[in-house]
């Protein structure tokens, strides 16, 4: 009976390296913003290429969703360097972070430069000169994100409530935005996705199967 068991451990386990996983989604591409350390204008291709990534949408003004995933990446990267130490310790070493900011009103380079300090895991940034910025970034990624302006039907209806216009430039002013950790290989291609809400164990033991290819994604 032993052995039994034994021989389907091993046969479910070649299925699961059989298994190839084709996006019907595709997600990413092409977009260009400030390096808010350099001040210089960088590719997306210069931010990812080389690198396991965190990437990830927001803005620093944001009250709950951003500082708290942002602790969620750094916990996952720190949990990960722990597990994995003396298996995988050059792919957790060659993790970043990359903070895409998507408010051009408000976020400035020193602005997320000093937003991403706060956190101890190796990060980039990029800011939005314009709103071509954050929708040349944005849409590839099908990023979801507040728009600035009022519908006909918005303002109506604010006004009829005696409620002053919203003034996108002050800083209490949120945008709401999806929040999607996409997690993109060295060749800067999408291989999975997380929540800040799921247990960050979870997230970290679904590393080791891109650290080890083992659907075939890289």
């Amino acid at each position: 009976e032993l052995a039994v068991e034994e021989r389907q451990d091993d046969e479910e386990l070649e299925l699961v390296k059989d298994v190839t996983l084709v996006n019907k989604l595709s997600l990413g591409g092409p977009f260009e913003m400030t390096d808010c350390r350099t001040g210089k204008r960088v590719t997306d291709a210069d931010l990812l290429t080389g690198k396991w990534t965190m990437l990830y949408f927001g803005f620093t003004r944001c009250a709950e969703i951003c500082p708290s995933t942002m602790r969620f990446m750094q916990t996952m990267y720190e949990t990960a360097q722990t597990t994995y130490a003396g298996k995988y310790d050059k792919d957790v070493s060659n993790m970043q972070v990359l903070f895409v900011s998507v408010d051009h009103i408000r976020d400035t380079p020193s602005d997320l430069a000093k937003f991403l300090d706060r956190y101890n895991v190796p990060s980039r940034g990029v800011v939005p000169k314009d709103r071509a910025d954050v929708e040349g970034a944005t849409r590839p990624w099908r990023v979801y994100i507040s728009s600035v302006d009022e519908t006909e039907e918005e303002r109506a209806a604010r006004e009829a409530k005696g409620l002053p216009a919203p003034d996108p430039t002050a800083d209490n002013y949120q945008l709401d935005h999806s929040a999607a950790i996409y997690f993109v290989g060295p060749d800067g291609k999408l291989k999975d996705y997380f929540f800040k809400e799921i247990p960050v164990n979870q997230a970290v033991d679904r590393l080791s199967l891109h650290f080890e290819n083992v659907y075939g994604m890289n």
